[in-house]
């Protein structure tokens, strides 16, 4: 299943840096540094956006592959313990009665 989740997580990759790289969010970007006063404040804002930059760059995929994986192994868990109530629920599981009650 973890090639699903590298191919999904690649596709939603790809989509997020097309998005990033639109004009529009380049506006955006640019009007959130200008809310900064001119000098060390905004320089500073523009290092520590860098900085999420090269972070979000670094791990950004392989936290996405792991979200993604996670999202899936409990999609799965999921089908599979309802399919098994279902089967249960229609008698094409027999069942058997516990002997025991708790007291």
């Amino acid at each position: 299943m973890s090639w699903i989740a590298r191919r999904i997580a690649r596709d939603l990759w790809a989509a997020m840096l097309w998005l990033i790289r639109r004009r529009w969010v380049r506006r955006l970007q640019r009007a959130g540094l200008a809310r900064f006063r001119e000098g060390s404040s905004r320089d500073r804002a523009r290092q520590s956006f860098l900085r999420q930059e090269r972070f979000a760059r670094r791990y950004g995929l392989k936290t996405l592959t792991v979200i993604v994986t996670v999202c899936l192994y409990t999609l799965a868990f999921l089908l599979i313990y309802n399919f098994l109530g279902f089967c249960i629920e229609q008698g094409w599981l027999p069942v058997r009665e516990s002997d025991s009650s708790p007291q």
